[in-house]
Parts: C-alpha cells; sequence; structure tokens
C-alpha cells in the first residue's frame, strides 16, 4: 500500500500535483505514492478505499489552489460542502486518524479560514503549511521531502518490526481489548499475521521461560493457559498523543516514550502516535472509555467532567510552581487519591511530566478586574469558573480555533496552555499582549491506561513503567523550563508584549478562586487536593 497520499482538486492543481507527485515517485517509488482515485478497482467502494488508502498512509499532502476552498459544484454550492466530494472525503479521513496531514500551498494559494470549511476539515487549519512557488518549485519541493522522510521512514521500520514479529518462532501475545479499525488497516496484512499467530500460541501452554500473569508456588500444578484479555506484555503497546507535535506536551511525552523503551533494553515495545490535529482530550477520554485505544497523554483536567476533582489533580489554582508542582503531585498522599479517582473510572493514570502552566492572551491591555467584564474569553476547567465569577463571557473552544477566533474578533482573549503551543501557532499575531498568570503555575501529564489493559500488563514491564514515569517527572521540570524560557524569547522578538498579570485583576481572581473552592468541598477527593492552592503564588 502506498505511504504518501497526495490529495489535490483537479480544477484546482493538477499541474501541481502532477509535477510533485513525479519527484515522491523519483524518491520514494511508484508503490508507495497514491495520487488519483482511478486507482480504486472497479466495482469498490469509493470511501471505504479511500478510507484505506489514507490511515495506511505515513503523510497525506494536501494541496491547496487558489481555488481549493471555493470550487463550486453545479448547485452553485462549494465543493467542499457537498456530500461525497471525494477532497473531503481524504482530508477528512486523514484528520481523523493517526496519520501525518501537510497542507501544501501552490499557485501563490493561501490558508483557507475555518469558517470557510466544513467542521470536519477546520483543523487543518492549524496546521502547519508549507508553500511551493513557481520560481523555486524543486528546492521547496526538496524541502518536503525532506519534512514527510523521516515519518515515511518510521512507519516503515514499524511494518518491518511487526512482520518480523508476526513470524518470530516465539511469538509475542496480542494485547487484550479491542482494536481500533484504524490501526488494523494501518498494520494491514502483518497485523492479521501477527493476530493469527498469537491465536495458535495461545491454545497450546505457555513455555517454561514464558511470563505469566501469576507466580506459581513451589510443587504447585503448572498453570493453565490464561484467558485473552489477561494475556503477558503486548508486541506493540500504542499511546496517543493528544497535543501539537511540537508544544512542550508532545515533547515530554517523546522523552517518556524514549526512556520507556530504553527501560525495556532498547526494543520498541511503546510506540506514541501523534496527534491528527483534532483528536482533543476529550475524545482520547471517551475512546479509552469505548476500549477503542490502550493509552494516552492526557492532563487530569481533561477528566474533570468525570469528576471534578481531576480539574484540581491537574494543578490547583494559585498553586505551586513547576518543581513545587512536581513534589506534590509525587507524593503519596496526593498518588493515592489520584489512583482512587482514575479507578472509580476504569482507568489507571501514572504522573509522567510535569509542564508550564496556562496564560492568558489578550488583544487589549489588561490592567484591572473591570477590563475582563463582558469580554468573550475562551478558558476551561476550574479556570474557566474562576474567570467567569471575575464578570468574563467564558467560551468553549479547541487550542487549534483559538488563533483564527483572536484574529477575527470572536476572542477578546484566551486561556492557552504551554507557551510553545502559542508560539507554534503565532497567536501574538493576534492577541499581542501575553499575561503570565498564576492560575495555573504548573499542569501535570499524565499516561492514562484502560485499567483492564494495565491489569494485563506483567508485573515487570508495570515496575518499568511506574520507575520510567517517577525519572521522566523529575528530568522535564528542568528541560522544559528550559524550553519555556526559550518560547517566551521567540515570541518577544515577534512584537509579543510579556508581562505578569496586574496584581488587582490577581486578587479578584484569588477571591473567585476560593469561592469555587468551597463549592467543591462536598467532593470528598478535593480537600486533600487543594490544601497546597492556599498558598501564595
Amino acid at each position: 500500500m502506498a505511504n504518501v497520499f497526495l490529495s489535490y482538486r483537479r480544477d484546482d492543481s493538477a499541474a501541481y500535483a502532477g509535477r510533485v507527485y513525479d519527484r515522491l515517485v523519483a524518491r520514494f517509488g511508484a508503490d508507495q505514492v497514491f495520487m488519483d482515485i482511478d486507482r480504486i478497482a472497479p466495482g469498490e467502494n469509493f470511501v471505504d478505499a479511500i478510507n484505506r488508502h489514507v490511515v495506511e498512509s505515513s503523510a497525506v499532502l494536501v494541496l491547496i489552489g487558489p481555488r481549493w476552498a471555493d470550487a463550486r459544484g453545479r448547485s452553485g454550492q462549494r465543493r467542499l460542502h457537498e456530500v461525497g466530494d471525494f477532497v473531503c472525503l481524504e482530508v477528512g479521513a486523514a484528520l481523523q486518524s493517526a496519520v501525518r496531514v501537510v497542507p501544501v500551498l501552490v499557485g501563490g494559494a493561501t490558508m483557507p479560514r475555518a469558517q470557510e470549511l466544513p467542521e470536519v476539515l477546520r483543523p487543518l487549519v492549524a496546521l502547519q503549511a508549507l508553500e511551493i512557488s513557481d520560481g523555486r518549485f524543486h528546492y521547496d519541493v526538496g524541502r518536503l521531502i525532506d519534512a514527510i522522510e523521516p515519518v515515511h521512514e518510521r512507519s516503515a521500520t514499524m511494518r518491518t518490526l511487526v512482520a518480523a514479529r508476526s513470524t518470530a518462532s516465539r511469538p509475542h501475545s496480542v494485547f487484550a481489548g479491542h482494536v481500533t479499525k484504524a490501526r488494523m488497516l494501518w498494520f494491514g496484512s502483518a497485523a492479521m499475521i501477527a493476530a493469527m499467530a498469537a491465536l495458535l500460541w495461545s491454545r497450546q501452554p505457555p513455555p517454561a521461560s514464558a511470563s505469566l500473569p501469576t507466580k506459581a508456588k513451589p510443587g504447585a500444578q503448572p498453570p493453565q493457559p490464561a484467558p485473552r484479555d489477561t494475556t503477558t506484555t503486548p508486541a506493540v503497546l500504542h499511546i496517543k498523543d493528544t497535543f501539537p507535535g511540537d508544544s512542550s506536551y508532545s515533547d515530554a511525552m517523546r522523552t517518556l516514550v524514549t526512556r520507556l523503551n530504553t527501560a525495556s533494553g532498547g526494543q520498541p515495545l511503546f510506540l506514541l502516535v501523534p496527534s491528527s490535529g483534532n483528536a482533543t482530550q476529550a475524545n482520547a477520554v471517551q475512546a479509552l472509555s469505548r476500549g477503542s485505544i490502550e493509552g494516552a497523554s492526557l492532563p487530569a483536567a481533561a477528566l474533570g467532567g468525570l469528576d471534578e476533582a481531576f480539574f484540581v489533580l491537574d494543578g490547583p489554582p494559585f498553586g505551586p510552581d513547576v518543581p513545587a508542582y512536581g513534589r506534590w503531585r509525587r507524593s503519596a498522599a496526593v498518588l493515592a487519591v489520584a489512583d482512587k479517582m482514575y479507578a472509580a473510572q476504569g482507568l489507571k493514570g501514572l504522573s509522567c511530566a510535569v509542564v508550564p502552566g496556562v496564560d492568558l492572551w489578550s488583544r487589549t491591555r489588561l490592567a484591572r478586574t473591570s477590563d475582563l467584564r463582558g469580554k468573550k474569553l475562551r478558558a476551561y476547567g476550574l479556570r474557566a469558573r474562576i474567570y467567569k465569577a471575575a464578570g468574563a463571557d467564558v467560551v468553549s473552544m479547541p487550542t487549534s480555533e483559538v488563533r483564527a477566533a483572536l484574529a477575527n474578533g470572536t476572542l477578546d482573549a484566551a486561556d492557552i496552555p504551554d507557551v510553545a503551543t502559542a508560539a507554534q501557532f503565532h497567536v501574538q499575531e493576534a492577541a499581542p499582549y501575553a499575561y503570565v498568570t498564576p492560575l495555573t503555575r504548573a499542569i501535570g501529564l499524565d499516561l492514562v491506561f484502560r485499567r483492564r489493559v494495565w491489569d494485563a500488563i506483567d508485573d515487570t514491564t508495570r515496575q518499568r513503567i511506574e520507575t520510567s514515569c517517577m525519572e521522566n517527572m523529575a528530568s522535564t521540570v528542568t528541560t522544559q523550563l528550559r524550553k519555556v524560557s526559550t518560547s517566551w524569547d521567540t515570541l518577544r522578538s515577534r512584537g509579543a508584549q510579556v508581562s505578569a498579570l496586574p496584581d488587582p485583576i490577581v486578587a479578584d481572581l484569588r477571591e473567585g478562586w476560593l469561592r469555587v473552592q468551597a463549592g467543591l468541598a462536598s467532593n470528598p477527593a478535593v480537600p486533600s487536593l487543594v490544601d497546597v492552592s492556599a498558598k501564595p503564588p
């Protein structure tokens, strides 16, 4: 199956697509590049074929010409909004999968605005685009190839790894639980072979040297094969990333996965599945509940809709700074409360990283709390309640849509987690005033598994994960603080006006937090988590 999918509209960028296709074929080979729907077999379901080709690719290149978003059908309606439009089907499928999506601007085109696109395509505007100009076509295509080549190579490596494991003389057990359709398509026939081999293996008594879910006592009868949902360590455990690729969150999670694989003797037992651009934390929580994914990187606040105490676990407003939060989050008392909270949701959460918290970006200068009243302000979690108590008109919105909303005036201000994300999205161009706030100064990043998945992992691997998380938690403190400093320097050089939130506003927000905290007191988990928040920032 092709590893690079080229999406384009024929009456918009066919000439560019042909030239780009030729360069991609020269680099990767004709069997590795899918360009035209003409390659779909007669009688084959069109939608299923597109989905299959997209999710089995390592990268989807979306060629956007001057008429890409505005091309219209016979009815006069924009074709992107028509049912069955193949461009919408292709790009929509890519954005909803774990595939790397790269917008490629040709013919002098610019990125479309979010409001011009159907909802399924709106995450596209948050992705970094690459421009191919007529004057330096070969140079720009070379940059494009350089950008997708590492993704292509990683995909090829994983396919080889899975194929090799599927034909091993002593195959690894496959992991319990449901496997998503996207992943099955991604691994293709190699995964099918691996599953068949594992099925045959599970029908035989395990070798004496194999890891077992329970330890046999001396003199006991040989244990019987365990049920499929309690087998040993998986061949590859997938961890869904839910953050922008250049953010501190993803950086911390990539470091953790590297640490986990190193602790496993260099074997790639853990695979971080990149965010597809619209894989929000809420989506990941739902997928964990359904059993369609095994694990995900999440801030605790992502589970706030299930239990409000998760908002506090994520980082108490006016709570500790980054190093102190790390110590607090690793304390025995907080870990015990957190484990009970996750267990009640059928999950296992491990605190694995700490990153600097949320900053407030505004289109106008803020001097006093009255400047917030009536302003459209994007916030979430406990911060949303605190800003609402201060008179702001709080709205909920994905991070990927914030910059466009600030630019067109839909928002007046926005809480943005992680300064590196703000730098990646060039937020300062729409909201030049950046305020470092005590709401919250540090955020924890958890590695969350379905409880059933966690229980199926052998004791040795569980210990490796717990140890790696603790080590990663400590090491990310200095690493992330250094990254934050660099990101602030970058934003200042781009014109951001960076300052601390004025004291009068901080005082009023603190009062708002105390009122919110009082309203949460009936939750038994909250008092043990908020005591640190009483300390001054």
